[in-house]
């Protein structure tokens, strides 16, 4: 046998052989998310996936001194649940889409990060007449796929198409 079908045999052997340890050595570890567990004292909670890329928005309508809604911005960066908290100084009502909600004045809050299990108290919210809002963050709920928010412990289900918002029930605006 000539060098060339030497090669080409060994070639032929030894690729099957190698495929299987490369798509090992090459495989993707499954995405990490969770869901936020958003609370306002004698509210249903809003429940929101956060998705594995990307960010998602909930707002809450409130009446507070001078605002009329909190916003909760989160999303996943290395398996850890990141999220800002801002105040709405303009009228929330009728908002349909991510650009006009980026368009209102807002105040922001805090910033923070969580793990799976953590409640973060959001204390500073009191100097605008509000309780504490709690966020908890845990395993993604069956009940509400992602893309989707939910309102209240039987949910009522909202899913947005991407760069839209849409009521959710008492809870608030669910945006994607």
């Amino acid at each position: 046998m000539n060098f060339l079908k030497k090669c080409s045999l060994v070639l032929l052997i030894a690729i099957p052989l190698l495929m299987p340890i490369d798509s090992i050595a090459t495989k993707q570890k499954k995405p990490t998310t969770l869901t936020m567990r958003i609370s306002l004292a004698d509210r249903q909670p809003f429940i929101v996936p956060l998705p594995a890329s990307g960010r998602k928005t909930a707002v809450l309508r409130v009446s507070g001194d001078g605002i009329y809604g909190v916003k909760v911005v989160g999303w996943m960066e290395d398996g850890i649940a990141k999220f800002e908290v801002s105040t709405i100084l303009d009228n929330v009502q009728g908002i349909t889409s991510c650009d006009q909600l980026q368009k209102l004045r807002t105040e922001m809050v805090g910033s923070y990060s969580a793990r799976k299990g953590d409640t973060v108290p959001i204390s500073n919210l009191k100097k605008n007449g509000l309780t504490s809002l709690r966020v908890t963050f845990q395993d993604v709920v069956i009940d509400c796929p992602s893309g989707c928010c939910c309102c209240g412990t039987i949910p009522t289900k909202c899913c947005p198409n991407i760069g839209k918002c849409m009521g959710c029930g008492d809870c608030g605006n669910c945006c994607n």
